[in-house]
């Protein structure tokens, strides 16, 4: 569109059809967006805004993050369950809207030097571009070397920033860089309750999240380390799929003190699983 340009490449999750193919624009053709993740509860928002009225050509979670966003503007990432990052052109006002989910699963990376507006779900897009070159952020290399990740919009290349976990931006063709948190961690803590309060609203939180990013039009699987977290959510989904899961374990020949299949093995047999295991070498 003029001075702008969006490219995807599409993992398919939900509706494997070309109607959900990105970029999505709306039946005016006003508003187009790419966007890399899922959508858990897009189902009930679906039903929120057809109740309102409005129609769809998809079954995608695409095409509800972009007919909420029509509808509630900045205010629909707030009423999204999911993993996602995503970017919304309005072609109207020319302005480019962004956002990223609250724990930042999915990354959004830019560069902006008052003249571009660049930005990739990888950094090495930017190099590719040749507008960006491949130079160390020594900020960013000493927060990695300490906690293993870099804090705030900080990468390991100068000239290259993430947008921060729990944040939107905007950009117009005057080229103000707008950024805006819309979600943080509350660490609140609860004395009201005893430990059986929280032992079964943490139960009910697990079994609600693990139904819910079972919705899928490809069939379901789970990595399975055998430790606790994996075990517990492959344990729920088999218990709350009709057919058994298909479960993904990696393992080390090495040496036996790395070597974890054995639990996955009897986790995979406790739950019912379709088992699949590799074991890649120093090559591989």
């Amino acid at each position: 569109d003029n001075n702008l340009g969006l490219g995807h490449l599409r993992l398919s999750v939900i509706d494997l059809s070309e109607a959900a193919h990105q970029p999505m624009f709306d039946e005016s053709g006003r508003y187009c967006i790419i966007y890399n993740g899922e959508i858990y509860n897009y189902i009930e928002l679906r039903q929120q805004l057809s109740s309102k009225g409005l129609n769809f050509f998809s079954n995608s979670d695409t095409e509800v993050i972009l007919k909420l966003f029509i509808t509630e503007g900045t205010e629909a990432v707030t009423k999204l369950n999911g993993m996602f990052s995503f970017i919304i052109w309005d072609k109207e006002d020319r302005t480019l809207f962004a956002a990223r989910d609250r724990l930042g699963i999915k990354p959004f990376y830019y560069h902006y030097d008052k003249e571009r507006f660049v930005f990739a779900s990888e950094i090495k897009a930017f190099f590719a571009s040749g507008l960006v070159q491949p130079q160390m952020n020594f900020e960013g290399m000493s927060d990695y070397l300490i906690f293993q990740f870099c804090l705030e919009e900080k990468t390991l290349f100068n000239g290259i920033e993430k947008l921060p976990p729990g944040c939107w931006l905007k950009i117009g063709e005057e080229g103000k860089l707008d950024i805006r948190k819309y979600w943080q961690l509350d660490f609140t803590v609860d004395t009201d309750h005893d430990q059986q309060y929280f032992e079964y609203k943490l139960l009910r939180l697990l079994e609600d999240a693990v139904r819910i990013q079972l919705r899928a039009d490809v069939p379901v699987g789970a990595h399975l380390s055998g430790g606790l977290d994996s075990s517990t959510v492959t344990c729920m989904a088999a218990s709350l799929m009709d057919a058994p899961i298909h479960t993904f374990s990696g393992g080390f020949k090495e040496d036996p003190r790395y070597d974890e299949t054995g639990y996955a093995r009897m986790t995979a047999e406790h739950a019912g699983s379709i088992h699949h295991e590799i074991f890649p070498n120093e090559q591989q």
